[in-house]
């Protein structure tokens, strides 16, 4: 992957992976899979981003390569999530979303910057309404309308899988069933579940457990 362009190459791995819910072709998941362990686990810093300056190094060595970018990683995650659920899918996925993806965004005009830099002394430059718009703007103003995408999950079995750590209600109208979650993560550790159902039922809840 040294010398390739990530925000080319993974886009090619999310339409393997929509492939193959389609298909059901296993080449498409056995690429998206292999695909995500080796960026993941080789090409990744601790917030979730990938790449320098949009291209890939060599594996296991980033310390020199200091700028980098998430978005297209959290969309393929989301697709093997959907697949077989697995803890360290989300635990990738939140690391990314508060440490990456919410530190991009102005905390107060709104505007979003191109990437956020590692670099000693780099400082995170920020769009303006008017004389300042690139292209990852775009995707940026889709990541911030987007955080209550990922936080619940319905299993094939039936069950509710509690997938992130953020303030929320879900309305599951299949079963008449909401559910709260009220949390100030993560600026606490706190979270309290409230379930609310007009009768009593059976249902399994899945909590992930952080690393």
């Amino acid at each position: 992957l040294s010398g390739k362009h990530s925000n080319t190459q993974i886009p090619k791995i999310i339409g393997a992976a929509r492939r193959f819910e389609l298909t059901q072709d296993t080449k498409d998941k056995t690429i998206s899979e292999f695909f995500w362990n080796t960026v993941v686990h080789n090409h990744t810093y601790v917030m979730g981003g990938n790449s320098e300056y949009e291209y890939l190094t060599e594996a296991g060595k980033i310390n020199h390569h200091l700028s980098q970018n998430t978005y297209n990683m959290m969309k393929l995650t989301r697709h093997l999530f959907s697949w077989q659920p697995k803890a360290e899918l989300f635990n990738f996925y939140e690391r990314a979303l508060y440490n990456n993806i919410l530190s991009s965004q102005h905390p107060q005009s709104g505007m979003m910057c191109y990437f956020t830099p590692l670099r000693m002394g780099a400082k995170k430059d920020f769009s303006t309404p008017f004389d300042s718009f690139w292209c990852c703007v775009g995707s940026g103003i889709e990541n911030h309308v987007k955080y209550g995408e990922a936080i619940y999950n319905r299993g094939k079995d039936g069950s509710l899988y509690v997938n992130l750590f953020m303030a929320s209600v879900l309305n599951w109208k299949e079963k008449s069933i909401t559910i709260t979650q009220q949390t100030a993560f993560p600026q606490n550790e706190s979270v309290v579940l409230l379930v609310n159902t007009i009768r009593p039922q059976k249902f399994t809840l899945r909590i992930r457990k952080p690393e």
